[in-house]
């Protein structure tokens, strides 16, 4: 016990409270696809839109939370971006000693042997349109085969902040999968800051002393949370950045200055998960960009795309390049100069990384490679052969 801090655990991103607020439809919904799936009627699977901090994986975590872990799988698309690696994770969760490098009918062939073991399965697929948007995913065949006998027995509930993402879904879906594979839309809209308040209520109750906080407290960060489009994550972590400021400076309540220093360090914060959240292939960009610190546009397209491309097996088109490139300069994660070459010769782009952000990217970056399990990027972001 500390003079703030009552209970850490109630700030981390994968808590989950003893209950969730302004949630109820949500629920209602969910659980009304449970029922089916658990009395052995038809599947209806489920697919959750909303922007980040809307409480979708919290919904689907909590309502699954009453279940044997056996019976339900997360997988976040953000590394397992194709059918083999969801396969691979699947089986996994299921007991199977099977690794990546077989082919996909050796892993389908094994879940349908496993599933009769089972009265059902749900399997949850976070940030699911990196997954349908990753070239050669094989998503298509995954919701063919994954709505087929003997695999009905399986539940999908498909978490995507693109809101965009269903349009996409169902144009690309194989034609033969849109009718075998019936799903419900559910719909996260953004808190109010009436609602926001109201959460941070419940998680200072459970993590914080009494005395470390009053009401004016909780309403000052709820409505800075909702002015900045923050949300609930980046509420709750709001909260615990101040308290921890108050923490370490030996103080027994909250101070406005905790705040304000607790949101400049949120900023680096959430740019750098931002980046942590990047597909693969960027990452190996913006990683070639950092190391080379300015680099003309050609020359990171003639002379190291072809190895990203080919060690992430995606296309090696210039549009291809293009559509992973520009949506970082789009977010400020590079920038883009036009210099001129020359009388008669034209114009290059040089791509450098803000000079405010190099610190945070190198960083981020350096964190990314140490977690990665597979160590896909050596620690100078060259690729291995």
């Amino acid at each position: 016990m500390t003079e703030i801090f009552k209970n850490t655990e109630v700030f981390r991103e994968d808590y989950v409270p003893s209950r969730i607020l302004f949630r109820e439809e949500q629920f209602k919904q969910i659980n009304a696809t449970l029922r089916d799936v658990e009395s052995g009627g038809p599947v209806c699977h489920c697919l959750g839109i909303g922007d980040m901090g809307t409480g979708k994986t919290l919904c689907f975590k909590y309502a699954y939370a009453r279940l044997p872990p056996k019976y339900h799988v997360y997988v976040n698309c953000s590394d397992a971006f194709t059918q083999s690696k969801i396969l691979v994770s699947i089986l996994q969760n299921l007991g199977s000693k099977s690794k990546p490098g077989c082919s996909t009918y050796y892993y389908w062939k094994e879940l349908k042997a496993l599933l009769p073991q089972q009265k059902f399965l749900l399997v949850t697929l976070d940030e699911i349109d990196k997954f349908v948007e990753h070239p050669d995913s094989g998503f298509s065949d995954f919701f063919y085969n994954i709505s087929r006998p003997p695999v009905q027995n399986v539940l999908v509930s498909m978490l995507t902040n693109s809101l965009r993402f269903e349009s996409k879904f169902r144009t690309a879906l194989d034609p033969r999968s849109l009718d075998t594979f019936p799903y419900r839309r559910l719909e996260f809209p953004d808190y109010s800051v009436q609602e926001l308040t109201a959460i941070l209520s419940d998680r200072f109750r459970d993590g914080l002393q009494s005395t470390a906080y009053d009401e004016d407290t909780v309403h000052h960060i709820a409505a800075i949370a909702y002015k900045e489009h923050l949300r609930a994550r980046g509420m709750i972590k709001l909260a615990f950045n101040a308290a921890q400021k108050g923490e370490s400076n030996h103080e027994t309540k909250i101070q406005n200055e905790h705040i304000k220093t607790g949101l400049e360090e949120l900023d680096v914060q959430l740019s750098s998960e931002i980046i942590k959240r990047l597909h693969l292939v960027q990452i190996d960009l913006l990683g070639q960009i950092s190391r080379c610190v300015k680099i003309p546009s050609k020359v990171l397209f003639e002379k190291h795309w072809p190895n990203i491309a080919k060690y992430r097996d995606t296309g090696t088109s210039f549009q291809r390049y293009w559509s992973f490139l520009s949506p970082m300069i789009v977010m400020g994660l590079v920038q883009e100069e036009k210099n001129g070459r020359g009388r008669g010769k034209g114009v290059q782009a040089i791509l450098t990384i803000p000079g405010d952000a190099q610190e945070m990217i190198a960083a981020t970056l350096q964190t990314i490679e140490n977690e990665r399990k597979d160590r896909t990027i050596s620690s100078n972001w060259e690729i291995k052969t």
